[in-house]
């Protein structure tokens, strides 16, 4: 009989461990999961905040081209690059807001009608 008691207590002290053992990798798993949702979501803001940036830049870009400041010869390839893409995104966001339809790949086309006499020869 107290074999038998003595074997009970080492199963229950191995399945104790064990538990224990499921318990911490569980916890483990959640940490990692958590860890991996914390770092996708400061991902994601630190591309919108690059965004926020980018368009300050370009704006402040464009201020300084308005006002005499800077001129289109001093800007670097980059810049001008910027600077287009920055510009048609704008276009692109105030034609949907004021309800002009999209344009296909390339932009509008433009053809003269034949009621325009200016065209005509």
């Amino acid at each position: 009989m107290e074999k038998e008691l003595d074997h009970m207590r080492k199963v229950v002290k191995e399945l104790t461990k064990e538990l224990k053992a499921m318990a911490m990798a569980r916890k483990t798993v959640d940490v990692e999961s958590y860890l991996k949702t914390k770092i996708n979501n400061m991902k994601e803001e630190l591309d919108h905040k690059r965004k926020v940036v980018k368009e300050l830049e370009m704006d402040r870009l464009m201020h300084e081209l308005e006002n005499g400041r800077r001129s289109l010869g001093d800007l670097s390839q980059t810049e001008i690059d910027d600077l287009k893409s920055y510009t048609s995104n704008k276009i692109t966001a105030l034609n949907k807001l004021l309800g002009y339809p999209e344009h296909p790949e390339g932009g509008p086309s433009f053809r003269p009608s034949d009621d325009n006499d200016d065209m005509k020869t």
